[in-house]
């Protein structure tokens, strides 16, 4: 794919596009009434700031899996510079959670596998999960964080991100285990393993997709049941136990780390406009 000069997109225009994204995938989900919420920092940011950290270009949300699933069967975006990247619609994507992407860029991000179909600027669903009564909590999270850790570790490319002898060995494990073939089925093992319990019939929840090394186990009506936010002035849905949850999550929640500290926390080193903008 052929690019223009490559242009570092300015922080509050990355900002700018994750909300459009957002607007469109919340009418979409108000439309066909499936639950979701804010989370991560994206919950702290609408609580602490009413938006966006100042110092994070992000957005997450949450879906209960029922929601999710019907969500990635059925959302068509209605505006045309966005398209959805999942593990149901395209074969090349690693991830076990749908990003859902402005078309008109790409994003410099230190894995195989996307050069023919980037993915740009995007706007991260994450589906909650069921925990069974019999569920061994940490070595469901040790198996998980496995699988994802592994997924994207066969698909990373080298890169000056790295020091030389890592790099190395990235050359030489893509020759040894084929890079995609291995990342995709180890995405599947994944989501096997984040669907093995019944939502409907689970009291307790959490999220497996992303491969946390620590598990956030919570009540199942902590997350389900929401009330109105606000975040950069959109109107949106937070948990009512938000406080419970941040506090689980980041302890003193409201209080900002020391300014050394003030970063986001992304691999990628930039996002570019492609040349065949729509």
């Amino acid at each position: 794919m052929n690019f223009e000069k490559k242009i570092q997109i300015p922080d509050d225009e990355i900002r700018s596009i994750i909300l459009d994204i957002f607007i469109d995938v919340k009418d979409f989900i108000e439309e066909h009434d499936l639950k979701y919420s804010l989370f991560y920092g994206t919950l702290l940011g609408a609580i602490r700031h009413k938006g966006y950290i100042p110092w994070d270009v992000d957005m997450d949300i949450i879906m209960p899996r029922p929601d999710y699933d019907y969500f990635l069967e059925n959302y068509v975006p209605k505006n045309k510079n966005i398209t959805m990247f999942d593990e149901k619609h395209n074969e090349s994507y690693h991830f076990a959670w749908a990003k859902i992407c402005d078309n008109r860029t790409v994003c410099d991000e230190h894995y195989r596998g996307y050069k023919k179909n980037p993915y740009g600027i995007y706007l991260d669903i994450f589906p909650i999960e069921g925990i069974g009564e019999k569920t061994n909590i940490k070595r469901k999270q040790q198996k998980t964080c496995y699988l994802m850790a592994m997924s994207c570790l066969v698909r990373l490319k080298p890169s000056s991100f790295f020091p030389w002898n890592y790099n190395l060995g990235l050359f030489f494990s893509s020759i040894l285990f084929g890079w995609s073939i291995s990342a995709i089925r180890l995405r599947n093992r994944l989501i096997n393993q984040c669907v093995e319990v019944d939502y409907n019939k689970s009291s307790k929840v959490t999220f497996y997709a992303n491969g946390a090394a620590y598990l956030f186990v919570v009540d199942k009506e902590d997350l389900e049941d929401t009330i109105d936010g606000e975040f950069e002035g959109i109107i949106c849905k937070i948990p009512r136990n938000y406080d419970k949850l941040l506090t689980k999550l980041y302890g003193d929640y409201m209080t900002p780390p020391p300014v050394d500290k003030r970063t986001d926390h992304h691999t990628f080193n930039s996002y570019y406009y492609k040349k065949d903008k729509l």
